[in-house]
């Protein structure tokens, strides 16, 4: 196993960023009705800044580690006004590995949860 493949397993089975935020300001949920994979995005967010995000739900390896991968590149950059400019490009290459038409499905549906939630705020 390679060492893309070792975090991808860490991120979609463990994540240091699946949890409930205490005070989320902001969250939002969408599930992927093909495969039943769900992903929920919370933002705390205070005096227009980024203080902490996390995810949680269910679903396949690609689905959660995404999410988790993404959910950490969001508290890395923490501008709003950045992470809305996130897309389809960007979480393939935070997976790092190709996939098929049907997994990028689900490893896009985090960034579409992110986009609803930050549509909410920016």
């Amino acid at each position: 196993m390679d060492l893309t493949q070792e975090i991808i397993l860490q991120h979609g089975r463990s994540s240091p960023f699946k949890k409930k935020l205490k005070n989320p300001t902001l969250s939002a949920e969408l599930d992927n009705p093909m495969c039943g994979d769900t992903v929920i995005i919370e933002l705390e967010i205070v005096k227009g800044r980024l203080v902490d995000a996390s995810f949680s739900g269910e679903g396949c390896l690609i689905s959660q580690a995404s999410a988790s991968l993404l959910v950490g590149e969001v508290k890395r950059i923490k501008k709003l006004s950045e992470i809305k400019k996130f897309n389809q490009d960007l979480v393939l290459k935070l997976l790092g590995i190709p996939l098929t038409l049907s997994r990028v499905q689900c490893a896009v549906l985090s960034l579409e949860v992110l986009k609803k939630v930050i549509k909410e705020k920016v």
